[in-house]
């Protein structure tokens, strides 16, 4: 019943890649996949970012951002990625630290690594997650997709961490891709299907 309606492409991603770029890329090359996406799960050196750290003072938050975007500008520079992972990832533990839950805070650390993903052609993913976390909503602030775009970013991803199908991101993309649409000046309407969707050489690639 899903001939011709539903393409199920294959994806892979690669926590710190950047630590090895050539063990990173061969180990994509062994399989076939459509998407390669790379993510930060831990900061130098073998700091895991979930395990690691408190996150119970806004200082230490800020140093660990300013860690994270110091090695995701590494990432971008040196890996073959299609995709960069979840910036909001550290911000998910943060919620004991009094911080607002968005990405204002560190916006001046933001925006050299969104100028760096725009003109590498790699991909912004705007996560999910956020809506099952104390953020109560998804990655992708207005002034983000704004500096993407005006970077020259043409492609966003919307992924969801799911682990689970009621957490697909296909329940929460269109508020996302609204978003989006809102910046652009093209009259056009995007469905939650799970497949390509493109006009004028941008790309939604939406994914569990």
């Amino acid at each position: 019943q899903w001939a011709g309606r539903l393409e199920v492409l294959c994806g892979i991603e690669l926590g710190q890649p950047h630590l090895d770029p050539e063990v990173s890329k061969r180990f994509a090359n062994c399989g076939d996949f459509d998407l390669v996406i790379g993510s930060l799960h831990d900061l130098k050196p073998g700091r895991d970012i979930y395990r690691d750290f408190a996150f119970d003072t806004v200082e230490e938050c800020d140093a660990v951002y300013r860690d994270f975007f110091d090695e995701a500008r590494e990432l971008v520079h040196r890996c073959d990625v299609d995709v960069f992972g979840h910036y909001d990832y550290p911000l998910r533990l943060m919620d004991k630290a009094g911080v607002a839950p968005n990405m204002e805070r560190w916006k001046e650390r933001m925006l050299p690594f969104l100028k760096d993903l725009a003109q590498s052609g790699i991909a912004l993913e705007l996560n999910t997650v956020g809506l099952r976390r104390w953020m109560g909503r998804p990655a992708g602030e207005s002034w983000i997709l704004q500096a993407f775009r005006e970077y020259g970013g043409k492609r966003v991803t919307i992924g969801s961490d799911a682990h689970h199908s009621s957490h697909s991101p296909l329940f929460h993309c269109n508020y996302i891709v609204a978003t989006y649409l809102e910046l652009t000046d093209n009259d056009c309407t995007v469905n939650s299907a799970l497949h390509y969707r493109c006009w004028e050489n941008e790309i939604f690639f939406i994914y569990s």
